[in-house]
């Protein structure tokens, strides 16, 4: 282990005097939240990952870590926490320490979880310090939810040099919020909405939904795994949308949707996604009209946009993120109106 990330052990180790009188009075044997954080070679965030739960102001929870076949030192960084807080803190790997996707990953945690509540929280990004708390407040005043869910943050300003064509913003979901949603609701309105849906990381949920809906699907390894699970979440479940925005999503050039945007897959990945949609609408004998008319509006707005991705390709290289998801906002706006 290089020097670099010896410190970031000994970092650790200075922390946790910090850290242990919020957890000394708690039983570990029966958690009410449980937080599943996949993890694949992420030794320069996990750490940061990882405090952010610790320091969250509700402190009745453990954290299960997936070690997704990791090759550089974020399993040693994962197991210094579950040595400083062994009845809290659990390290988990994958079948022969193989590289299996966060899917797969995801669903280790879900068959080990305690929590009569369920949330997750990618190993690169971080929580608002009072997300939990916010969500289980929302489930106290909405016991008939399935769900919960709030707002992302794009995060930019995590580096020292900031990006200069961009800024730290939170997604509009384009949905009216503190209210309940019947099941179909959402999924039509993501249908409609280009994809619009609550970051993994602003969703928790009852073990015994996420139970009933089979959790992750293992063959969506690494990009539109969390498209699936939502449309399996909105299709089945009653779900409270907060306005409070409940984490911060890491905007770095290694992260899976910068990759896949930058290989030129995005195009060929929402494609494999709404087949798969297709197969699990027909499978599950879905007759509602109106997803059937959303699912459709969303596969010609695919073709449109693979035939015209040069100029898609133009617009991203001179507009912000921040632009692009405020126009897009208020064209999503204009066409729901309109329906």
């Amino acid at each position: 282990m290089d020097s670099r990330n010896c410190s970031i052990i000994v970092n650790t180790r200075s922390s946790h005097n910090k850290y242990q009188n919020m957890i000394r009075a708690l039983s570990p044997s029966t958690p009410l939240v449980t937080i599943i954080v996949p993890f694949f070679n992420q030794e320069l965030f996990l750490q940061e990952c990882i405090e952010s739960v610790i320091q969250q102001s509700f402190q009745d929870w453990e954290l299960l870590l997936i070690n997704d076949g990791s090759t550089d030192n974020s399993p040693l960084i994962a197991q210094e926490f579950v040595n400083q807080f062994p009845d809290k803190i659990f390290l988990f790997y994958q079948p022969n320490n193989k590289n299996l996707g966060a899917s797969s990953a995801r669903n280790i945690g879900v068959k080990n979880a305690k929590g009569k509540y369920i949330t997750f929280l990618d190993s690169d990004d971080v929580y608002i310090s009072d997300a939990i708390e916010k969500e289980l407040l929302a489930f106290k005043n909405n016991p008939e939810a399935d769900v919960v869910c709030g707002a992302l943050q794009f995060w930019y300003s995590w580096e020292n040099e900031s990006n200069k064509n961009e800024s730290d913003f939170v997604v509009n979901l384009g949905l009216e919020t503190n209210r309940l949603y019947p099941p179909l609701s959402l999924l039509i309105h993501n249908l409609r909405a280009n994809g619009r849906k609550p970051g993994i990381n602003c969703i928790m949920m009852t073990h015994d939904f996420i139970n009933s809906i089979g959790a992750f699907e293992g063959d969506f390894q690494y990009v539109s795994e969390d498209q699936v699970f939502w449309a399996k979440v909105s299709l089945n479940g009653k779900i409270y949308v907060m306005e409070k925005c409940l984490a911060k999503y890491r905007q770095h050039n290694s992260s899976s949707v910068a990759v896949l945007i930058k290989n030129d897959k995005e195009i060929e990945n929402w494609e494999v996604f709404l087949n798969w949609l297709q197969n699990y609408l027909e499978e599950k004998n879905i007759k509602n009209q109106n997803i059937w008319d959303s699912f459709n509006y969303c596969k010609n707005n695919i073709k449109f946009q693979a035939k015209f991705s040069f100029l898609k390709k133009l617009y991203r290289k001179f507009f912000s993120l921040h632009f692009r998801y405020w126009l897009r906002d208020k064209i999503i706006s204009w066409r729901l109106d309109k329906n």
